[in-house]
């Protein structure tokens, strides 16, 4: 074995290697500095868009950019200074002065251009390898994303459709149809994610038989038999209730209809096919019942002398259940349904040249077959490092052997750990690992053995731990196992051990019976036993060893005991932090965000702002909610809100919610879950909002696509809060803390998954878990894997592991698959066998014995840093939260050294004295224009018709939903009473022809995403900044317009809008000045992607009279700022 010390001046680095890192050995230090290596040290060094870097995540490509670009900076600092830490350096500075000044240069040039580093996913690079042999490869120059959202959103609605068109006769009967739907309750919904989640596995599905088929072979059988037997149906109910008598739970009225509906088939010879569905139509059929193993305690099978037709019941079970099992099995069903639904959405994808992940990888592998494209990326990328190599899969592993082979130019660089291979979910497949390993020489193939992360007394307990017995680390495909080495402490590491009576792995013993609810350890150990242990454990090491609770992490099974441990901590005053798959749509935020936008956007909107109110952000209760006077004392503070998010964005909005109160309520609550979330969801919108330049309506419709699921968008990286992490042991892979409590090595998997994947030969098929022998072998991998996921779990802690025992007193068999990691593992320990057998742990060690585990660890305790506790019931009080919620530091003061410029508005640059309006008297309905005069007219207008806009009422426009906006929007204002007028002005404005002649087009006839309302924007001039709001700005037939709305009072008749007075009123009101402001900031805004000159692709400016539907169409004059 060949340790590897990346930073010794005589490693060659030419030529590729297999690095193994075990947990905590510095491997992404080894990759950054193989990087620069690469860079400066060849005899022909590369430039870095020559090095390849791949990895397994998009969180592990942002931090692996972040490390090498660190990395560069450092090595560019110390090439100055002549000086530096690292050997291969230190040869390179005594190279001479030219050798230096060269390597200087060149680790320039990478920083300078480090924003195009070609560091990828898997699936990144393979998206870019397609877009860039697009016309050698087979598909589009407009190739999506393999993580277009677009996509996932048309295939849920393909799934709909083979609902409609394949659920039905002769594919499927009234019976099966009534299974598969009871799988989710009778919800169509869940169904389709069951579907989706289905074929998103994308294995092959086995042929099963439609009902037809079914019926066919069913009804010849039934013939057979009949023929044979020459039966009665008199006599063969008497053989059924014979039977019947030797067998439990056979006695229900199902079971005697569906006895008398068999013999009845089988006198006659003859089957319809109501007949065979009337079969179908029970969960359970009675002859599934006549088995040895439901056979009562005391009696026997009948004997032949006492049957009618000895030998009949024999062939029913080996003819006929098949059949009819197969006809009901829900599972088998869904399958079918399942192949026809993927072929329809490969159509789709193909039509629409968007690619799932999988199919991505595919075609990557199909374009790989051409020589000019493999040449085309071998000379593109001179080396290639792939870390978290563990993590690939069959495919995966196929691509990158086509383009790179082991010790040869192109150089290849393997970087991974294959006991830390736990993303079998994934399709991670460790011996894709173990078979790249074996095509390196022994003498490229290296390991790293220092661990930096733990402290030793730590690092010697799981050297101890680890070696306690061999081959406990199976591979079971391959009947070896997994190599586990010694790791050393770092050179000069000092002993930083919690001194407290307690060792550096530290187990805590509880017991308990399994009862019926499905889940061990149950929930009784839980809050009796372990949660209490858990709280205390983590005060007392804050509170007596000063370890901050953000540096202690608590690894859970799944989302559920989550929710159950941090509620526990809640309750007991301790703050703590769910850190979970940081996704939009699965936000604790996304509601309440979704809503105070709402409400901040239509503060005159009483119903969105009650639902913001009573969000859990402001926890307004019923009595608040349904008082007039507290609303309207709120309802300033959202008119606030709406002119800071048109002041400063998004992010200025949530400053001002966080001030008024919202956070303290959160923190006193000590709901540090949702407010993390509320950070990260509004760090995600202020990003959009900035790259994308969204308006506010716009970001109120993404959020609304990411709450209807149309849209996916990860959030960005958690920070650690000021509370304990509570994370599933897969989260914490890659992560460390000082103290780890590994909760979930305790919990089995007693629900196993129904469909699991068995290879044949080149294919992996897609079958149910029972009814497939080879299922075992899948079993024995998954619990090959907890054992890998075990190591994981020990090996993120610094300081101290805690590990929980939790025995069953119960003496039930633990059906293979179900055990839980540290069960598997102490197993293993207890067997000490050499081999790698998990059927013997399970035959010979599960449940275990609190004997031999008692010797065991008195055993480990004597020989390592090993101590246990047993855990008994007590009563635990509520802990003081003075010293745990954390303290809110004011930020320093910001002094900005730069003058405030101006902001300024058309309003500001024209204002002048108004002349004081005429007393007006409410004309007759009959005069549509003619609504009340003033400010709030014109505002409740803009409203509802940014509202129609907002909602996409206009295109179809949707007469009876527009209605009722209008009768909520009016609602106690002056227009009250003025419904139909208003309405009946809103259709005629929506529906004016806004052009004369060929080019006449009206606003229902725009099409939805290429229509922006109330488009704001912000542009320097001399004079300062000048802001405004463009009403409207569209895209019709190629070319754009803006439109703004207009709600002037000039008379009760039309000869008042006649084209001269228009005009009129345009220059007193000086519109021609404020079109061409917005005429100048919507040039400035479409030259950021439409390369066209301004004046071909401006269709001009609609100026909207709405009282007298008239429009004013001219050509502005640019303003020049």
């Amino acid at each position: 074995m060949f340790s590897f010390d990346v930073l010794d001046r005589n490693l060659k680095v030419e030529g590729g290697l297999f690095l193994e890192a075990s947990a905590g050995t510095g491997k992404t230090f080894a990759i950054q500095h193989l990087v620069l290596r690469l860079l400066l040290e060849k005899e022909a060094p590369l430039t870095l868009d020559q090095i390849l870097v791949v990895t397994f995540t998009r969180a592990a490509t942002r931090e692996l950019k972040r490390r090498i670009r660190s990395h560069l900076e450092a090595a560019h600092a110390q090439l100055s200074a002549k000086s530096s830490e690292w050997d291969y350096l230190n040869a390179l500075l005594e190279s001479g002065e030219e050798r230096v000044y060269e390597a200087a240069k060149r680790v320039e040039a990478a920083l300078l251009c480090f924003e195009e580093a070609p560091i990828f996913t898997i699936h990144g690079f393979c998206h870019r390898l397609l877009k860039e042999t697009a016309f050698e490869a087979g598909v589009g120059l407009d190739l999506y994303d393999s993580a277009s959202d677009s996509l996932n959103v048309q295939w849920k609605e393909t799934l709909f459709d083979a609902f409609r068109t394949e659920l039905c006769p002769p594919s499927f009967s009234a019976s099966q149809i009534r299974h598969l739907l009871s799988r989710g309750g009778g919800d169509l919904y869940k169904l389709a994610d069951e579907l989706y989640a289905l074929i998103q596995k994308d294995k092959e599905i086995p042929l099963f038989l439609e009902f037809g088929e079914l019926f066919v072979a069913f009804r010849e059988r039934i013939a057979a038999l009949s023929r044979r037997f020459l039966l009665s149906q008199e006599r063969l109910l008497v053989d059924f209730q014979i039977h019947a008598s030797c067998y439990k739970e056979m006695t229900g009225p199902a079971f005697k209809e569906q006895m008398e509906l068999l013999s009845s088939l089988l006198e006659k010879g003859e089957v319809e096919k109501q007949e065979f569905d009337a079969c179908l139509r029970q969960r359970e059929f009675f002859l599934e019942k006549m088995v040895l193993s439901n056979k009562k305690a005391r009696s026997f099978p009948p004997s032949t002398s006492a049957l009618h037709y000895p030998g009949l019941a024999q062939a029913l079970n080996e003819e006929i259940l098949p059949l009819i099992s197969q006809g009901k099995d829900p599972r088998q069903l869904l399958l079918r349904l399942a192949s026809g639904a993927h072929k329809r959405m490969e159509a789709l994808a193909s039509e629409q040249e968007e690619l799932s992940p999988d199919a991505l990888l595919k075609k990557t592998e199909e374009a790989l077959c051409d020589p000019e494209i493999l040449i085309r990326v071998r000379e593109k990328f001179r080396a290639v490092i792939m870390d978290e190599f563990q993590d690939t899969d069959p495919i995966q592993w196929r691509i990158v052997k086509r383009l790179y082979r082991p010790e040869a130019s192109p150089s290849l660089y393997l970087v991974g750990d294959p006991k830390q291979a736990i993303y079998g979910f994934r399709k991670a497949d460790v011996y894709s690992y173990l078979l790249a390993a074996s095509l390196f020489s022994k003498k490229r193939h290296f390991f790293l053995t220092t661990n930096y992360r733990s402290e030793p007394s730590l690092i010697h307990a799981l050297n101890t731990l680890f070696s306690y017995t061999k081959s406990w680390l199976p591979l079971p495909a391959q009947k070896k196992a997994l190599s586990c080495p010694a790791l050393s402490p770092a050179p000069g590491k000092s002993a930083s051990e919690i001194e407290d009576g307690k060792k550096s792995v530290h187990f805590f013993l509880s017991e308990g019976r399994l009862g019926r609810e499905g889940s061990w350890p149950t929930l009784q150990i839980e809050c009796d036993l372990l949660f209490p242990f858990l709280a205390e454990e983590a005060v007392r090491l804050h509170k007596e060893r000063e370890i901050p609770l953000e540096q202690m992490a608590f690894l859970v099974k799944d989302r559920f005991q989550a929710e159950r441990l941090q509620l526990f901590f809640h309750g007991k005053n301790i703050p703590a932090v769910l850190k979970r798959k940081q996704e939009a749509a699965r936000s604790l935020a996304l509601l309440p965000m979704k809503e105070l936008l709402e409400a901040a956007w239509s503060p005159g909107d009483l119903s969105a702002l009650k639902r913001a109110l009573g969000s859990s952000l402001f926890l307004w209760d019923l009595q608040r909610l349904i008082s007039r006077e507290e609303v309207a004392r709120i309802q300033p503070f959202f008119f606030e809100l709406k002119e800071a998010w048109r002041e400063g964005g998004v992010g200025l909005l949530y400053e001002r919610v966080l001030q008024s109160g919202v956070l303290e309520r959160l923190l006193a609550a000590k709901e540090l879950t949702l407010y993390a979330d509320l950070q990260l969801l509004a760090a995600l919108l202020m990003e959009k909002e900035a790259q994308e330049s969204l308006q506010p309506q716009e970001v109120i419709k993404f959020l609304r696509r990411l709450k209807n699921e149309e849209e996916k968008a990860p959030l960005p990286a958690s920070p650690a809060l000021g509370g304990v992490q509570i994370l599933t042991l897969h989260m914490s892979k890659g992560l460390e803390f000082e103290v780890v409590f590994a909760l979930a090595l305790a919990s089995r998997h007693l629900k196993l998954e129904e469909f699991v994947s068995v290879k044949e030969k080149t294919k992996e098929w897609l079958v149910p878990l029972s009814l497939d022998p080879r299922t075992k072998s899948v079993l024995l991998e998954k619990d090959a894997e907890k054992l890998r996921q075990l190591y994981v779990a020990l090996t993120r802690a610094k300081r101290r592991v805690y590990i929980p025992v939790v025995l069953d007193e119960g003496e039930n068999n633990v059906p293979m698959g179900t055990a839980s990691p540290l069960e598997i593992f102490l197993g293993r320990l207890l067997l000490k066998e050499e081999g790698c057998d998990l059927e013997r742990v399970y035959a010979l060690q599960l449940p275990l014995a609190r004997d031999r585990v008692f010797s065991l660890l008195d055993d480990l305790k004597a020989s390592a840093p090993f101590s246990l506790e047993v855990l008994a019931n007590k009563e635990s009080p509520p802990f003081s939260p003075a010293s745990l919620l954390p303290s809110l530091i004011p930020p320093d003061p910001f002094a900005p050294a730069f003058p405030a410029e101006p902001v300024l508005s058309f309003s500001s640059l024209t204002r002048k004295e108004e002349s004081a309006s005429a007393p007006f008297k409410l004309p007759s309905a009959t005069t549509l224009h003619a609504l009340p005069p003033g400010a709030e007219t014109g505002v409740l207008l803009h409203a509802l018709f940014d509202k129609i806009f907002l909602y996409e009422l206009y295109s179809p426009y949707a007469k009876d939903k527009i209605r009722l906006l209008v009768e909520n929007e009016i609602a106690a204002t002056a227009l009250q009473g003025l419904e139909e007028e208003v309405c009946t002005l809103i259709q005629g404005v929506f529906h004016l022809p806004l052009l004369d002649g060929r080019e006449a087009f009206s606003l229902s006839q725009l099409r939805p995403g290429e229509v922006l309302s109330e488009f704001e924007f912000v542009h320097p001039s001399p004079r300062g900044l000048i802001k405004g709001f463009i009403d409207l700005a569209f895209l019709k037939e190629g070319k754009y317009y803006l439109l703004d709305w207009k709600s002037n009072f000039l008379g009760e008749d039309d000869e008042a809008y006649a084209e001269e007075k228009l005009r009129e009123t345009m220059e007193q009101k000086d519109y021609f000045f404020q079109a061409s402001l917005y005429a100048g900031a919507l040039k400035r805004y479409l030259e950021l992607f439409d390369p066209r000159p301004f004046k071909e692709i401006f269709g001009g400016a609609l100026y909207l009279f709405v009282r007298a539907k008239r429009v004013y169409r001219f050509f502005p004059n640019l303003f020049s700022w």
